[in-house]
């Protein structure tokens, strides 16, 4: 998967991937399914730049139907090792600037798993960020399907204020009042980036 990753970062040319996308998804679909965890996130992170490589969105929806297996990967991956479900995260927020449309029938799973990484504090803030960064590409990319989603209001908002109200030194009142403000568009604190977010 890696090589493909590779070859995808060279540059495959559209007409080639529109002919032969039912061979890549293939390809993608067996390493998604396979028994390695670490083979299941490579593959989804060379199916991300195979994606995000694509000129044309109608070929890119051809592989939309693998976001099922993506989003187990990326759920299982956070479960068993945080490092590479991030950069499972982080591939999903590539998808999410080059071809929004491709999330579209699964808004709201996405919103679901997207919420729960969030309000989850036994991540590192910066996963908790990663996530919240695919939907928040989304709504750039595609602000009418984001909106449309109920999850956006019963869920996705929720998770935001409850990222707000997180307070850095919450036992310790001493250590709070000496830490140096920051400017909020540097903290990397879930407060911070839940309210750059709003």
């Amino acid at each position: 998967m890696y090589m493909l990753e590779i070859l995808v970062d060279v540059h495959i040319p559209t007409e080639l991937a529109k002919e032969n996308i039912n061979d890549f998804k293939a390809i993608f679909k067996q390493g998604l399914e396979d028994s390695e965890l670490i083979v299941r996130v490579a593959s989804l992170k060379a199916t991300s730049s195979f994606i995000t490589s694509l000129d044309d969105t109608d070929v890119a929806l051809k592989l939309a139907d693998l976001l099922d297996i993506i989003l187990s990967t990326v759920i299982e991956a956070l479960k068993t090792n945080e490092d590479a479900g991030r950069s499972a995260l982080e591939s999903m927020i590539d998808m999410a600037e080059f071809h929004a449309e491709i999330f579209k029938d699964y808004g709201a799973v996405l919103i679901d798993v997207i919420s729960q990484i969030m309000l989850n504090k036994e991540f590192e803030d910066n996963t908790r960020s990663s996530a919240k960064e695919i939907l928040l590409t989304l709504a750039n990319k595609a602000p009418s399907t984001v909106r449309k989603l109920e999850g956006t209001k019963t869920q996705f908002y929720p998770a935001l204020f409850e990222m707000i109200t997180e307070v850095p030194h919450e036992d310790d009142l001493a250590a709070w009042a000496e830490e140096k403000e920051e400017d909020d568009t540097t903290r990397t604190d879930p407060h911070g980036v839940a309210r750059e977010a709003l």
